[in-house]
C-alpha cells in the first residue's frame, strides 16, 4: 500500500517517515506529518541531508558568536587605549593590550569555527567563562555589568555545541547507512 506525498505528489510506501524525492516528512498513519526535532534522526538519506543542512546553519552560530565577541573586544580595547581608561603607565598599557589580545584570540576562534565549529565553540565557551571568572575575581563589582549580554553569548555557544553534537551523530548514522 502506498500514499502520495502531500508536498510533491510522488507515491511513497505507507509507514515511510520521509518522501524519497523531496525529503519532507509524510504522514505516519492519520496523525499528520512526523515532526523530527533535534533529538531524532530522519529516516531517509534525503531527510538526513536536509536535517544536516539545518544543523550546519545552527552550528554557524559558533562562527557568528565568536566573531561578535572578538569584534566587541577589539572595539572596547580601542576605546580603552584611546581614552587611557585602564590607567597610565605599564599596568594600563598591559591591561589594554590584554583586552585587544583577547579580541584577536576570539577572531582566531571564529576563523577556526569555519572548519571545526564544535571544537571552536567548546573552546570559545571555556575561554569566555574563564575570562568572566577571572574578571569577577579581579573586580567583584563586575558581576552584574553586562550580565545579559554574557548570558546571550554563553547561550549561543551552548546552542552551537548542541548542534555540533547532533550533526556528528547524524553524520555517523549517515555513514552507517552508506556502508
Amino acid at each position: 500500500m502506498s500514499d502520495a506525498c502531500p508536498h510533491c505528489g510522488v507515491m511513497v510506501e505507507a509507514g515511510t517517515a520521509f518522501c524519497g524525492t523531496c525529503g519532507k516528512a509524510v504522514a505516519a498513519g492519520s496523525s499528520g506529518p512526523r515532526i523530527v526535532d533535534s533529538s531524532n534522526l530522519a529516516g531517509s538519506q534525503v531527510g538526513q541531508e536536509l536535517q544536516s543542512q539545518e544543523l550546519k546553519k545552527t552550528m554557524n552560530k559558533a562562527f557568528v558568536t565568536l566573531l561578535v565577541v572578538g569584534i566587541l573586544q577589539l572595539i572596547i580595547g580601542g576605546i580603552v587605549v584611546a581614552t587611557g581608561g585602564l590607567g597610565a603607565g605599564a599596568a594600563g598599557a598591559f591591561a589594554a593590550a590584554l583586552v585587544v589580545g583577547v579580541g584577536v584570540v576570539f577572531l582566531g576562534m571564529a576563523v577556526w569555527a569555519r572548519w571545526q565549529p564544535m571544537a571552536a565553540a567548546i573552546t570559545g565557551l571555556s575561554v569566555y567563562v574563564l575570562l568572566w571568572i577571572v574578571d569577577l575575581v579581579a573586580d567583584p563589582m563586575m558581576a552584574a555589568r553586562g550580565v545579559i549580554m554574557k548570558i546571550i553569548i554563553i547561550g549561543a555557544l551552548v546552542s552551537a555545541i548542541k548542534a555540533g553534537a547532533q550533526h556528528r551523530k547524524l553524520r555517523r548514522a549517515m555513514s552507517g547507512n552508506a556502508a
